[in-house]
């Protein structure tokens, strides 16, 4: 009897401690997976609560000390105070998040993406200790007569700092476990080059766009300065991913005139694009001769775009590519003073882009060169009544009806322009226009 007491003893325990697993489990998942919701939408506070809930529950869950360690870093990069560390000092906060990122790489040393948000939290530590030092900085200046009370000192930085060693060690640790993502060369590459580390921050680049040639995936690719400081070592990346057996050989010549575009390299941009259209043209043919046709116009060569322009509106009439080539049809034709054939593409275009407000203003202009200003005037008047709030309708409309000597409806459209905008110069000088002309004084 003692013996089976012990069992059901032994037993119920067992069911105990399993239900709190799997409680624990339930628990911590509700609160890690609201956690990294909060910092999805920046709601820093509600994210770090939660996400210390969830390991309350899940103490062991890597994961959700990572996601840690990415609230310290966005809240640090950002100026940001987490109530939950008020009273902290900045090397306190990183600590909180060095915390939580090792005791994740303790439990998983080859997890790469933990190693990189070790990078970032170091990173978001430098920028909150620069901002601290600038703002003391300033008023120290502020305070002896030095400085404008509005102008901050800069820091300048030539070289990594102390938080930049560590951060680039992690981020390169990060690399030799997933020497495959491209990424990690990207943050390298930033980090250099924000530290004046120009030859190191090409490395970097090169060997990034030769895991990955497309520009548009790679971070830096809104920062002009930097693509144009480093397009060699970029065009030198895409030319070693040509030659990469992983990758489809159209990826790199398309990302090469990509990038040529982007530098305003027309000519050598043709040229890619033409190399890619041979290359594969059942895949790229429509796209190659759209770009093509724009770089023409890109130096004035309105009536050499025509037949590429052409071609793709033949070919893909209803699909985007069809509908923005009608538009550049327009121009060249307009920039080629035959205006009657730019209406046509005009109109075309509009049956299939009906929201297309720039157009409707464009049409205007056309059909005015045209000699139909009475239709002009009524393709304007349809612009202000489908953008009832866009200046630029009512602007072109009262523009046309005044050269049309059309004062009195002109002030019309330049009152509801007012009405709009109040504010607006340039319905102030229509009016004051129509009334010099019409001796009408304003009430």
């Amino acid at each position: 009897m003692r013996r089976r007491g012990l069992q059901a003893v032994i037993l119920a325990v067992l069911v105990l401690l399993n239900t709190y697993s799997g409680a624990a489990k339930i628990l911590g998942f509700r609160h890690g997976w609201a956690g990294s919701r909060a910092l999805a939408h920046a709601k820093l506070d509600l994210a770090y609560s939660r996400l210390r809930s969830a390991l309350g529950w899940q103490p062991g869950n890597e994961a959700y000390q990572v996601v840690v360690g990415r609230v310290i870093h966005t809240a640090q990069s950002n100026g940001v105070r987490l109530e939950a560390l008020a009273g902290h000092q900045p090397i306190d906060v990183l600590g909180v998040g060095v915390n939580a990122v090792t005791s994740a790489i303790s439990m998983n040393p080859a997890d790469a993406w933990a190693w990189f948000n070790l990078a970032e939290v170091y990173g978001g530590f430098r920028f909150a200790r620069i901002r601290l030092d600038r703002m003391r900085r300033a008023g120290e200046a502020t305070a002896s007569g030095a400085l404008d009370p509005v102008k901050a000192p800069e820091l300048a930085s030539i070289g990594l700092d102390p938080e930049d060693t560590i951060a680039a060690a992690a981020a390169l640790k990060a690399l030799e476990l997933e020497p495959e993502f491209f990424f990690y060369h990207d943050f390298l590459a930033k980090l250099y080059w924000d530290r004046g580390l120009k030859e190191a921050a090409g490395r970097e680049i090169r060997e990034s766009f030769a895991l990955m040639p497309r520009l548009e995936v790679h971070p830096l690719r809104d920062d002009h300065t930097i693509v144009e400081e480093l397009a060699g070592p970029i065009l030198e990346g895409i030319d070693r991913a040509a030659s990469n057996p992983s990758l489809d050989p159209s990826l790199a010549l398309q990302a090469r005139a990509g990038v040529l575009d982007l530098l305003g390299r027309t000519r050598e941009a043709i040229a890619a694009y033409q190399d890619l259209a041979r290359h594969d043209p059942p895949a790229h043919t429509i796209e190659c001769d759209l770009n093509i046709g724009k770089l023409h116009q890109r130096l004035g060569e309105y009536k050499e775009s025509i037949p590429f322009l052409e071609r793709v509106s033949a070919r893909e009439s209803g699909g985007g590519g069809g509908r923005e080539a009608l538009f550049h049809l327009a121009q060249a034709h307009s920039r080629l003073s035959d205006h009657g054939q730019a209406v046509a593409y005009l109109k075309q275009y509009l049956a299939l882009e009906p929201g297309a407000l720039h157009a409707y203003l464009t049409l205007g202009d056309e059909l005015e060169a045209a000699g139909n200003a009475a239709e002009a005037g009524q393709v304007l008047v349809t612009a202000v009544r489908k953008f009832p709030d866009e200046p630029s309708a009512y602007e072109a409309v009262i523009a046309n009806l005044v050269r049309q000597g059309n004062l009195e409806e002109a002030r019309l459209y330049a009152e509801a322009l007012r009405h709009k905008d109040p504010a607006s110069k340039t319905a102030e000088g229509l009016l004051g226009r129509s009334n010099e002309r019409t001796g009408r004084r304003e009430p």
